[in-house]
């Protein structure tokens, strides 16, 4: 898939916007694993903002999920300046 497919179906999937950069930079990283491609997750943290638009707030590669992988999520937000209205 193109980087403008893949915008397009994450937007029509979730009804949320996402730069082409942002996709890039996840398509590049898994490029970039020797060589070779491998399977990883990528997680989503989607927002609502004040309008009732939904909006990414970031995607993380990883190869699997547990506690300390959501803590280290949620610590970014909120150093990012995220806060809970």
């Amino acid at each position: 898939m193109t980087t403008r497919e893949i915008v397009a179906t994450f937007q029509e999937m979730y009804d949320a916007d996402v730069s082409p950069t942002l996709i890039s930079k996840v398509t590049d990283a898994v490029k970039e694993q020797n060589g070779s491609v491998i399977n990883k997750a990528v997680f989503l943290a989607l927002g609502i903002n004040t309008e009732g638009r939904k909006e990414l707030l970031g995607m993380w590669l990883a190869e699997n999920e547990g506690a300390k992988f959501w803590l280290n999520v949620l610590a970014e937000l909120k150093n990012r300046g995220l806060q809970d209205n």
